[in-house]
């Protein structure tokens, strides 16, 4: 699995001389002491257009489906290959590859094979999933709301929205220092997963809880 880092750093404020304003001999007053500056927040302490990576001990990308009979299903993707990338205007663009060859369902080797089947994922023709956001302003995470991006099953790509969940009062670095979940439903038959009808709708909800690894913004070079 494969994750990587990325974010800016802001300058210091630049220092003020005082010019002497009296005739005669020329003095210069001492400079004023600075005002306290703030730490920079965490999405602006890394160089841009990198990747931040993403930590496995908090990050579970999966989905749920829902038997024609009621019961709840709630898959997995144990491999993925993910990104967050800060773009040289600032702006932010997760990028999710979801390996499909391993995928869980339920811990079920018959619901497992079906999730991979030529019915379903079809992991032998198409063994990755792919989510790509579109470039967004890093204060989405700070408040939620709706991330747009373009989602490809089995070869056939559509735009689809993630809705990001707005994160608890408390957390002052969303993705740092609290998960950041989101979560999308698509029909699967759009995008050509028409297999196992009778047993299983046709919903899929993806539901992804994401958190990035620690960045020392003491350690970071501006």
């Amino acid at each position: 699995m494969i994750r990587r880092g990325a974010i800016a750093m802001r300058g210091l404020p630049a220092i003020v001389l005082l010019v002497p304003a009296l005739c005669g001999a020329a003095q210069t007053p001492p400079a004023a002491a600075p005002a306290s500056v703030a730490p920079p927040p965490i999405a602006e302490s890394i160089p841009a257009t990198q990747s931040m990576s993403f930590d496995p001990a908090h990050t579970h990308l999966g989905f749920k489906l829902r038997t024609r009979w009621g019961q709840a299903l709630e898959g997995w993707f144990p491999h993925y290959d993910a990104s967050v990338t800060v773009l040289p205007d600032g702006r932010h663009q997760v990028q999710l590859n979801l390996y499909v060859a391993d995928v869980d369902v339920n811990d079920s080797p018959r619901y497992s094979d079906m999730a991979r089947s030529d019915s379903f994922f079809n992991a032998r023709q198409f063994p990755v999933v792919t989510w790509t956001s579109d470039p967004y302003d890093a204060s989405l995470v700070d408040r939620g709301g709706h991330m747009p991006g373009t989602l490809t099953i089995r070869g056939t790509s559509r735009p689809k929205t993630l809705e990001l969940k707005a994160p608890p009062s408390g957390c002052v670095r969303p993705g740092y220092d609290c998960d950041v979940l989101a979560s999308g439903e698509v029909e699967r038959g759009d995008y050509g997963m028409n297999g196992w009808k009778l047993a299983i709708d046709n919903h899929v909800e993806f539901v992804l809880r994401m958190r990035l690894h620690p960045v020392a913004v003491s350690s970071v070079t501006p």
